[in-house]
């Protein structure tokens, strides 16, 4: 379930691009109980720049691979890029076994990405993302 959206209210960075990001910040477990769940909330992603933020993400399995994937398509087709964030140690060991990292960038943080791709944190666009 999408449970907000919301622009981030931290002021800006100094020479931001003006470009929309949107942050997806996962909660909870995510299985294949979450399949149309997770394509519907990924179909969104509609900005240049999607960070997706697993910090608070306690398991996936392969439904939230192929979610991922089917968005990082999409992503491409329209010039756009998929970064992921905060992975917890047996999330980023599912992405090193499934050789995620040489499909999608990664930070260790939101906040690393926000500050290298110089985004003004108002023009976040955040949705937060719990199982249904």
């Amino acid at each position: 379930m999408i449970t907000s959206i919301e622009r981030l209210q931290e002021g800006d960075a100094p020479d931001s691009p003006g470009e929309r990001v949107t942050l997806f910040r996962l909660f909870g477990d995510f299985d294949l109980t979450q399949r149309e769940h997770l394509n519907d909330v990924f179909s969104e992603a509609c900005s240049k720049l999607s960070v997706i933020d697993f910090e608070h993400t306690g398991y996936i399995d392969s439904t939230v691979v192929n979610a991922l994937i089917q968005a990082k398509k999409r992503a491409n087709e329209s010039d756009g890029s998929i970064v992921v964030t905060g992975l917890p140690a047996n999330v980023r060991r599912i992405f090193d076994i499934c050789g995620l990292f040489n499909i999608f960038e990664s930070a260790a943080s939101v906040d690393e990405i926000i500050r290298k791709r110089r985004v003004a944190t108002s023009l976040v666009d955040l949705i937060v993302v719990k199982p249904d």
